[in-house]
């Protein structure tokens, strides 16, 4: 049951984002007005399940004035002196940064040494409502008793508080299943959002939303019509505004070499990455978009280190999860994928140093290369 509860939550959540995000970029304008209707159905099928009806919810989508993704988010467990451990998660707002905030909290109790990453948990896997929110797990030590870490640390964000949230493997790049099992009535909506959608992939002339609406077109012909009881099963909608996440893969070939990227809006180098989209884990998000972005299909090593985004009021990725990677298939050759990239290259460490990178990109791929040559591949 609670599965089915969670089908219907993240289909809205994706059609609210994609929505969303196609009206904030306002890129294939001739689609706006059917970007629209799928809003307004959206909000339909959302108000099957919730205490507001479908005008209000389509008030409350109309808030999200930017990007719709995963949010950022942070969880610190904090090992105090007199043995008890005091726990925080926190959803960031617009314009934070996850790595300024740990360093905050690290500073708040004294802590003896930087905080551990120990794993992630994922509101949508869990099936808890609200905006997906993907948090970030860190573990420290304070030499201060729990009361004083109660008392300096910021509470959790009100509805992160109390929710079962497994932990998942930074690794774990498992893909969400596509189950989606609904009612007649929610199946019929779901009908005339797919009907929509399905009149726009042939219209769509911008790459990027070409390749998602015949995702999202697929994904809405594989709904299962299911005696389902959504009693009890309300969530309110919020506006999301707030920090994403981002996620890199740093692709090392037999001899060493990394793949880097030439970006198209500014012709500098970077490692391939981008933000997570709805349903995606962190790392999930780093193969799929080192695929778009090059080609490649890649394995993924340990460690994983998290960036800060750009920090400011207008910061709109909030973390960025870093991700060493061998190549999977030597054969396979690397291209710059259209709209994606203007070059893409096998550079060695010595030949890094000569390029001109993309804000901490600079930072990042030494780390790579230093990171890689440790572990002794």
């Amino acid at each position: 049951m609670r599965e089915s509860v969670n089908d219907l939550q993240h289909i809205v959540r994706r059609l609210r984002a994609m929505a969303s995000d196609a009206l904030y970029w306002g890129a294939d304008r001739h689609l706006l007005p059917s970007w629209e209707e799928v809003r307004g159905l959206t909000a339909r099928l959302q108000a099957r399940t919730d205490s507001l009806g479908a005008e209000a919810i389509e008030r409350h989508y109309r808030a999200d004035i930017n990007l719709q993704a995963p949010r950022a988010g942070l969880e610190v467990a904090v090992d105090c002196a007199d043995g008890e451990t005091v726990s925080r998660r926190w959803r960031l707002d617009y314009g934070e940064n996850i790595v300024h905030r740990l360093r905050d909290v690290e500073y708040e109790v004294q802590a003896e040494s930087p905080a551990r990453m120990i794993g992630l948990s994922d509101t949508d896997r869990a099936g808890h409502g609200g905006p997906q929110t993907t948090l970030w797990i860190h573990r420290l030590t304070s030499p201060c008793d729990s009361f004083t870490v109660e008392q300096r640390v910021r509470n959790s964000t009100e509805d992160l508080a109390g929710a079962a949230l497994p932990v998942h493997d930074v690794l774990d790049a498992a893909p969400r299943p596509k189950s989606l099992r609904v009612t007649e009535e929610e199946a019929r909506i779901l009908g005339e959002i797919g009907s929509v959608v399905a009149s726009m992939v042939p219209r769509a002339e911008n790459f990027w939303g070409h390749e998602k609406l015949e995702s999202l077109a697929d994904d809405l012909r594989s709904i299962e019509v299911a005696d389902v009881d959504r009693a009890g099963a309300v969530w309110t909608p919020r506006p999301t505004v707030g920090t994403g996440i981002g996620a890199e893969c740093a692709i090392f070939n037999a001899a060493g070499e990394m793949l880097l990227v030439l970006r198209l809006d500014t012709s500098t180098w970077c490692i391939p990455g981008g933000a997570t989209e709805i349903g995606e884990l962190p790392a999930e998000a780093a193969l799929r978009e080192a695929k778009e972005e090059t080609g490649i299909d890649a394995d993924l090593l340990g460690p994983v280190r998290l960036f800060s985004g750009r920090h400011g009021s207008h910061v709109r990725i909030g973390a960025i999860s870093t991700y060493l990677a061998t190549v999977r298939d030597p054969e396979q050759a690397a291209r710059p994928q259209p709209q994606e990239a203007l070059e893409v290259r096998w550079v060695s460490r010595e030949e890094s140093r000569d390029l001109e990178y993309f804000h901490a990109h600079s930072e990042k791929v030494p780390w790579a290369f230093a990171t890689y040559e440790r572990s002794g591949r």
